[in-house]
């Protein structure tokens, strides 16, 4: 769904549903649509057939967008700092370091990998993730030249020092 997130291309998907539902709905009922409506008090349309098909389905397919972008935006996201340690190295402040983060969306099972920037905070090896939901999950994964870690999954809610491993 996030290929749909910005509103053109969920207009583009109203717009294409709508016109291919009203061509299909004219061919097999014919001329028997209708509608009236009013833009203010000075403009005034009324239109049949497969034109009143196509804005029927349009502003029908609007409000369902619209109901659902809010239902979306009701469901809390959060920005995490995840501070990242490992018993078996130390992080050498002088060196860059490579970071990727996994979120796992327990209630689609969807995953996304998202690269990112460390930094150091609190002596920590630390990254910023973005957007993250309450029933999410996260892996952490570091490289530099020459080695990868990577932490075990856990909750977006849970305390935020990952081991690297």
């Amino acid at each position: 769904m996030k290929k749909f997130d910005h509103p053109i291309a969920a207009y583009l998907v109203i717009f294409i549903i709508s016109l291919i539902s009203a061509l299909l709905l004219f061919q097999i009922e014919g001329n028997s649509a209708g509608v009236d409506g009013a833009v203010n008090d000075m403009i005034k349309f009324r239109a049949s057939g497969a034109i009143a098909g196509f804005i029927i389905i349009f502003l029908i397919s609007y409000k369902v967008i619209l109901n659902l972008e809010e239902k979306r935006k009701m469901t809390p996201v959060i920005n995490v700092r995840v501070y990242l340690q490992s018993k078996s190295t130390i992080f050498d402040k002088a060196l860059s370091y490579d970071a990727e983060y996994i979120i796992f969306d327990s209630d689609s099972g969807d995953s996304e990998t998202f690269t990112t920037k460390t930094f150091w905070e609190a002596g920590f090896l630390t990254i910023f993730i973005k957007g993250v939901g309450e029933k999410d999950y996260l892996t952490v994964k570091v490289k530099d030249n020459a080695n990868v870690w990577q932490t075990e999954t856990f909750h977006s809610r849970s305390p935020k020092v990952a081991e690297l491993n």
